[in-house]
């Protein structure tokens, strides 16, 4: 090897470290991938790093600034070239001593919109170089995918997953189109290549076995009233017009509705802090509707009663405005 190369290749060695010669004893470097702490010190030095969610902070243990043979006039000017950098890895960057320490601490600045990260992790990275008495600490973005990269992944598993779903479905439905037009083939009923021949074809009589049906869970047997003549307010109270709708509702066979007028006079009732006048004829005519309607002692409701029940509460307004305007409630 030729002397000119020898010294080409000390040259190469050395130039990555020669970029970061300086006057300054604390330096940040920003570089394209990563942002770089030089800290230049000619004594055994303890150097500890904590990465927090949104900071940073580098303490330099058990050393002042007078031990790295920073002069006050010197130490301003540290603070102040510090205080100035910022890059897009972090900012707010302050150096300064407490009783035992120098720390130098700082801002993370994450990217934001559509270059933000799904997960915002930053790793470091600290080694000492001998010959130029540095220490030096190299920050970056732990590599991971940004938001819209990660809506753009996501999106393409959901539309796979329903490109799946869609398959399958179309192969089920081609499966079961080909099982009924076999069965449709074999039909001897629906074939006409089989026609039905009386001479050979034999029917036999079939009866279907099946439990009791039970209508006691839906209709009662026993009603109180079926006999019984409940008897006409003759007052013209509040009670007594309501008693009246829902006797006239009764009598049309609309139970749900009547039932809800008595609810409604149950309310009345209680506002006022009264009692019921016409209460033995109220709690029966209650009782017969709930029999009527399907509310039974096993709490089970009738479907058909259970719906017109919830959905009379209009019906039994307007009736009632009806009613008590003097025109017997024809108009519900």
């Amino acid at each position: 090897m030729t002397f000119q190369k020898i010294i080409f290749v000390k040259i190469l060695f050395f130039f990555p470290f020669c970029i970061y010669a300086s006057d300054h004893f604390f330096e940040f470097l920003n570089f394209k991938n990563y942002t770089r702490f030089v800290l230049k010190a000619d004594i055994k030095l303890a150097v500890q790093v904590n990465s927090f969610k949104n900071s940073f902070e580098i303490v330099l243990q058990d050393v002042n600034f007078n031990d790295l043979g920073v002069s006050s006039s010197q130490e301003i000017d540290e603070k102040t070239k510090i205080a100035a950098f910022q890059d897009e890895r972090m900012k707010n960057i302050k150096i300064f001593q407490d009783s035992k320490n120098i720390k130098i601490t700082g801002n993370w600045t994450f990217p934001i919109g559509k270059k933000k990260l799904v997960h915002e992790v930053v790793e470091h990275f600290y080694y000492k170089i001998s010959h130029t008495r540095e220490h030096i600490i190299d920050f970056w973005f732990k590599e991971n995918m940004t938001i819209d990269h990660h809506y753009e992944v996501e999106l393409k598993k959901i539309s796979k997953i329903f490109f799946s779903a869609g398959e399958q479905n179309k192969k089920k439905r081609i499966s079961e189109e080909k099982r009924i037009h076999v069965l449709e083939q074999e039909d001897r009923f629906l074939c006409d290549k089989l026609p039905f021949e009386n001479q050979i074809e034999v029917f036999l009589d079939f009866n279907v076995l099946h439990r009791p049906v039970r209508f006691e869970k839906w209709f009662s047997r026993f009603l109180p009233d079926k006999n019984y003549t409940y008897k006409q307010p003759e007052d013209d109270t509040l009670e007594a017009r309501y008693l009246k709708y829902a006797l006239s509702l009764a009598e049309q066979s609309r139970w749900a509705l009547a039932l809800r007028v008595l609810e409604f006079l149950d309310q009345e009732i209680k506002k006022m802090n009264s009692k019921h006048f016409y209460e033995p004829e109220i709690s029966f005519l209650k009782a017969n509707l709930n029999l009527k309607l399907g509310f039974f002692e096993t709490g089970e409701v009738d479907e058909v009663g259970y719906h017109f029940y919830f959905a009379a509460e209009f019906e039994i307004v307007q009736g009632l405005v009806f009613e008590m305007a003097g025109h017997g409630g024809d108009a519900v």
